[in-house]
């Protein structure tokens, strides 16, 4: 699936505009090895999802540990949302893509937007916090002070704040609609 009908349009999925534009890595992999990590970290969010609210969670055994890193350091956040679809639309341009959590510090109030990695790191993750942010500011009316993601292992849960690069972001969500409007034709001009 790589858009969201919302209210009668359809949305491109963030995932699928950086898989276009950016990368073969992101779209259709053909690995098999790739497949599995992608099966487990969609089987971990759906665990940490199922705790946040109040489900019982189904974790593989070799997650266990990474599981229960991941309870202890959400403890310190009160959750703000958990899977969440947001959306972006602005004239001809919109996307959506559904987010992993929106917390609060409970330490200091401040409201941070967490992508949950269960994987290796890629260069599109900041633009992918990016989007998510835009479009969270804009389809939520929330304002975030900071995105994080966020990478489990069995003995601790690690960190990473991102700059926001949203203007990039928006850069290639332009090339994406460019090269679609290039593709079916759209650039040609009546003599």
């Amino acid at each position: 699936m790589n858009y969201y009908r919302i209210k009668n349009l359809l949305h491109p999925r963030v995932s699928y505009i950086l898989g276009e534009v950016l990368s073969n890595d992101f779209k259709n992999p053909k690995k098999r090895w790739v497949k599995t990590a992608m099966s487990d970290g969609t089987l971990f969010h759906k665990a940490v999802n199922d705790y946040v609210i109040g489900n019982t969670p189904v974790v593989k055994p070799e997650w266990q540990q990474r599981f229960d890193e991941t309870v202890k350091w959400l403890q310190g956040w009160d959750v703000v949302h958990t899977e969440q679809l947001v959306s972006y639309l602005n004239g001809p341009l919109r996307y959506a893509g559904t987010l992993d959590l929106i917390l609060r510090d409970k330490a200091t109030g401040k409201v941070v937007l967490v992508d949950l990695k269960t994987g290796g790191f890629h260069d599109q993750y900041p633009l992918q916090l990016s989007a998510y942010k835009g479009a969270t500011e804009q389809s939520l009316g929330l304002t975030i002070d900071k995105m994080m993601l966020l990478r489990p292992y069995d003995d601790c849960v690690q960190e990473w704040y991102c700059k926001d690069y949203f203007d990039d972001w928006m850069s290639v969500l332009r090339l994406f609609y460019t090269r679609k409007h290039i593709r079916r034709g759209d650039w040609l001009d009546k003599p």
